[in-house]
């Protein structure tokens, strides 16, 4: 999952979310207007204004003054792989970590800007790893359940988990 973004820029996590509720508000109409972004993020207008003009110059929507802001194909492209990355990190947090899903969200929402690709692919195979064995994700998870609350470990697991 190669990132559209030609350099990792201090910028990047803002106009990232951006770009996130603008595919988001895109649905189904492709034509967003700045109030309903503004509206969207709890922002004020004249912040949007700015947002958009940046994305513009890089290529992810396009936008003329006054005009409803439509996302290039380009800006689709990295409007999905943030809501992939989203995604994933969502999943391991509420189904592995077991963390409650505001909590889950707030968290992936801050992340999904920095996260490696080779740490989000290594997290994504690591939950469809355990999600496709229920037997042994319940027991592992149950466990560390117990581990993380108690800081105890389950007869059953003590032999793997010592060192």
């Amino acid at each position: 999952m190669k990132s559209s973004w030609p350099e990792r820029e201090k910028e990047t996590a803002g106009l990232e979310d951006y770009l996130k509720v603008i595919f988001k508000l895109s649905d189904p109409d492709p034509q967003v207007r700045a109030t309903a972004i503004s509206e969207e993020m709890n922002i004020k207008r004249p912040s949007v204004t700015s947002a958009v003009s940046r994305l513009k110059e890089k290529g992810f929507v396009e936008h003329k003054r006054y005009g409803p802001v439509i996302l290039t194909k380009k800006g689709q492209q990295l409007a999905e792989e943030v809501k992939e990355r989203h995604e994933v990190l969502f999943r391991f947090f509420t189904e592995i970590l077991n963390i409650d899903e505001a909590r889950a969200k707030d968290d992936a929402c801050q992340i999904e800007h920095y996260v490696s690709e080779k740490t989000l692919e290594k997290i994504s195979k690591f939950v469809d790893f355990l999600i496709s064995c229920p037997r042994d994700r319940a027991i592992v998870l149950e466990n560390f359940k117990q581990y993380v609350s108690e800081g105890t470990r389950n007869e059953e697991m003590k032999g793997c988990c010592e060192g």
